[in-house]
């Protein structure tokens, strides 16, 4: 397309020995870089997201926008550290404050994303960052595919074989989802917060309600849970940009407005 900038993509570790995430960014060639986007995949999932639905949208974002789009592979998923079993909340949380501090310059904007599950620790950073007096400063939460389901219990008090036995996780990783409430979490940020999702999964339809409710962008798209066709990947596509291009226009005037109340 006409305009569209040049994406560089370079990859990098981050974190301490033994909990190292393999980190690829995509940004643009030449020019200033509009914000950040961090992007947490889905369980069992790693940066390229399924049928490379991250690394797709994240190369097209950064063409179109000039926005660096950051993606990773969480400790014990993709080609990272550590072990699968080992997975919490709290580590996947800690991962992507750890990789946005790494990437996203201190003071510049941060959108906190996430797909499915990874829905949850983008939540979690966003919070955590905002409470920090140095980093990137959250300016925006991106959903995709992400309920946010709280104040539910997991019917399971072993280890659960999941994706048909190939990984496997241990109770402890149920009870403390079961402890996290990311909607609470959400609103005390105080973000602007988007939530995209297909028409054909029943169980984010009816939870559509609630983000549209308090304040949230919502946008269906005709797919799955999964954006599978490219049809469904363009609107995708399409309705990230826009919320994007608001949120970071708009934290960079609120900012150009303190910096002349100083």
């Amino acid at each position: 397309m006409n305009g569209e900038r040049t994406v560089v993509r370079e990859q990098l570790w981050v974190g301490p020995p033994g909990r190292r995430c393999l980190v690829v960014t995509d940004r643009p060639a030449a020019g200033d870089v509009l914000g950040t986007v961090c992007l947490a995949h889905g369980l069992t999932g790693d940066r390229a997201g399924p049928q490379d639905l991250l690394a797709r949208l994240s190369a097209r974002l950064c063409a179109r926008l000039g926005v660096r789009v950051v993606r990773f592979d969480m400790t014990g998923s993709g080609d990272s550290e550590c072990d699968f079993a080992a997975t919490r909340f709290s580590g996947m949380a800690g991962d992507f404050v750890r990789v946005a501090r790494a990437t996203c310059p201190a003071g510049e904007p941060l959108v906190c994303a996430g797909i499915s599950i990874g829905g949850v620790p983008a939540v979690m950073a966003a919070h955590e960052l905002g409470l920090l007096d140095d980093g990137p400063r959250p300016a925006g939460v991106l959903l995709l595919s992400s309920d946010l389901i709280q104040g539910v219990r997991f019917a399971t008090d072993g280890v659960t074989a999941i994706r048909g036995g190939e990984f496997h996780l241990p109770a402890a990783f149920f009870r403390e989802r079961e402890t996290i409430r990311p909607r609470d979490l959400l609103l005390a940020t105080g973000l602007p917060f988007l939530l995209c999702y297909g028409t054909q999964d029943a169980k984010l339809a009816r939870e559509a309600t609630w983000f549209t409710g308090h304040g949230g962008t919502v946008r269906a798209v005709d797919s799955d849970h999964l954006f599978e066709s490219s049809a469904a990947r363009r609107v995708l596509a399409d309705a990230c940009a826009r919320f994007l291009v608001s949120t970071f226009s708009s934290f960079l005037s609120t900012s150009d407005v303190r910096e002349d109340a100083q």
